[in-house]
């Protein structure tokens, strides 16, 4: 299929309102996320692109950490390759179809697992940014206790 026949039949398909193919790049939300079909001429290709959101403040690169293990060797990714854009500093995850290999099933597939994994990978994130806040609300309370000086009993 021709990326403009694939994505004009995914808007209709899907009654997905003002997806339209500019300059190789289509835009749209899917379940809250941006998700880009993008054309790569070169290569006759669509890569799904979706953004799973910017990284929670002070993770001290843990979640950094585990989106680089998930995504060394694709293990974890079905073969989508996940990064943080250096434009914006927003964690995505994206991943390339060749296009003469794609019919419009295998393509609605391929988009609903991207779409899965942003959400995925969204909770993750979400599950470190609750954990961190926990670890810091737990150091503030014991940074409260105080023996008042330096009252210390020696034995």
């Amino acid at each position: 299929m021709e990326y403009k026949d694939l994505v004009e039949e995914f808007a209709r398909r899907y009654n997905v309102k003002g997806l339209v193919a500019l300059d190789g790049v289509a835009a749209m939300k899917i379940d809250d996320f941006k998700v880009l079909l993008i054309h790569n001429d070169i290569e006759d290709a669509i890569t799904v692109y979706g953004e799973i959101g910017e990284p929670p403040p002070d993770l001290g690169g843990r979640f950094g950490g585990t989106l680089l293990k998930a995504d060394h060797l694709f293990q974890g990714t079905g073969g989508a390759v996940l990064c943080q854009n250096p434009d914006n500093g927003v964690y995505v995850i994206f991943r390339s179809f060749p296009l003469a290999s794609l019919d419009m099933n295998d393509f609605c597939t391929s988009v609903g697992k991207i779409v899965d994994q942003i959400e995925d990978w969204k909770r993750l994130m979400e599950g470190f940014q609750a954990a961190d806040e926990a670890a810091r609300e737990k150091a503030a309370e014991s940074s409260e206790f105080s023996l008042g000086g330096n009252n210390f009993m020696q034995v």
